[in-house]
């Protein structure tokens, strides 16, 4: 009887793994704020085009996927006189030296900065968090709000670590 018990369990355990995910933390997109690079959840870039899309375009560039950077690029943005701007885009965000894509690649601009005027939504900043912060279970957050590019309103708020 004992060892039918163990034998279940193990199964159950061995199948139980077989369905578990374990996943690498993502390079979060950054945002310029008040001159202090700040990560960001959203995909800014993904409203221009889809995620297939951007795979071919960066294709052409040579460098590779890392498990920290799935989406093969890593966004760089910047809020100045109330306009979103994409500064830097760059492929391959776990290399040292990751390999820029030239801005006439992915727009009609020849170069960075370029104004976001595609993206509609939110940008949440959270800043780094403090052990307090931890030990509460929430944390400051900054959203703004962008139509068109533009950033229409600057709300606080408050989120789970």
């Amino acid at each position: 009887m004992p060892l039918k018990w163990m034998q279940v369990v193990f199964g159950l355990g061995l199948w139980s793994s077989a369905f578990s995910a374990q996943s690498t933390m993502q390079i979060p997109e950054g945002l310029l704020v008040e001159g202090k690079m700040e990560a960001i959840f959203e995909l800014p870039i993904h409203p221009l085009y889809t995620e297939v899309q951007l795979r071919k375009k960066l294709a052409e560039i040579p460098g590779y996927l890392c498990s920290a950077n799935w989406r093969g690029y890593v966004g760089r943005w910047e809020i100045r006189d109330n306009q979103l701007y994409l500064v830097s885009l760059i492929k391959d965000g776990c290399a040292r030296n990751a390999p820029l894509v030239p801005a006439q690649l992915l727009f009609d601009e020849q170069k960075y900065p370029v104004k976001a005027h595609w993206y509609s939504g939110t940008l949440s900043v959270m800043p780094t968090l403090t052990i307090e912060m931890m030990t509460q279970e929430i944390a400051p957050v900054r959203i703004y709000h962008v139509e068109q590019g533009r950033v229409t309103k600057i709300t606080e708020g408050q989120s789970a670590p």
